[in-house]
């Protein structure tokens, strides 16, 4: 099913080339690198999550982001790797045969994508940060420097 959306995706690539679109000078590469069998656009991932949203809500988009970053946060804890899918997002806003395919209920659109699945990469984590019992601050000073 990713690979099929991919492909709707660059279906859809193909259809603004030559066109003033945004995006229209980036997708002859893109097109070029999947149809040498490099899937550019979901990076083989083999899930995607996609937000969809009330249409006609003007604050619904807002809401569908921060549950794909929640999502995003907390899915290292549990070993799954995400990224943000844009291109199948911008597609899906537009492009009726994906939207079709994703069969989303009436009255619902697409707000954002993103793929997720067993990380290719293991994050070791931050650069330890020096505890804050170390800090000498001096508040006094600080305020008079206002």
């Amino acid at each position: 099913m990713v690979k099929k959306i991919a492909g709707l995706t660059v279906e859809w690539m193909r259809i603004l080339k030559n066109t003033d679109h945004p995006m229209s000078g980036y997708v002859p590469a893109l097109i070029g690198a999947w149809e040498s069998g490099r899937d550019v656009i979901c990076r083989e991932a083999p899930h995607l999550l996609f937000a969809h949203i009330t249409e006609g809500n003007p604050v619904a988009f807002v809401d569908a982001i921060i549950a794909l970053t929640h999502f995003d946060v907390v899915a290292p804890a549990f070993d799954i790797g995400t990224c943000w899918a844009g291109f199948v997002a911008m597609a899906a806003t537009s492009y009726e045969p994906l939207q079709k395919e994703l069969g989303l209920p009436a009255g619902r659109k697409c707000a954002y994508a993103m793929m997720f699945g067993k990380p290719q990469y293991k994050c070791m984590g931050s650069q330890p940060k020096t505890p804050c019992d170390d800090l000498e601050v001096d508040l006094p000073t600080l305020r008079k420097q206002k």
